[in-house]
């Protein structure tokens, strides 16, 4: 048996926000130097959001999308907590 205790839902929701944000990042072919070389987010910013992935902010996610990082919409709404929608 495990002797930690077993994920809450926001646990699971803040992981999936970091899972989201560095998928995309990926995607995107952008590094956490060049978010900091084009001021985009500040390293202590980056660093302390991703400890607690549930305070990126709307404008942090702006700033990203500005030099290249691409957010569907089912990305941010996921991000924010919401069930992405469902048909089309």
């Amino acid at each position: 048996m495990s002797k930690s205790p077993p994920l809450g839902n926001e646990a699971i929701w803040k992981k999936t926000i970091v899972k989201i944000i560095q998928n995309r990042m990926n995607s995107a072919d952008i590094t956490p130097g060049k978010l900091f070389k084009t001021k985009a987010i500040s390293k202590s910013a980056y660093y302390a959001r991703l400890e607690n992935a549930g305070r990126f902010t709307l404008q942090d996610l702006k700033n990203l999308e500005k030099i290249g990082v691409k957010f569907s919409d089912d990305d941010i709404l996921m991000i924010f907590g919401r069930k992405p929608r469902e048909g089309g």
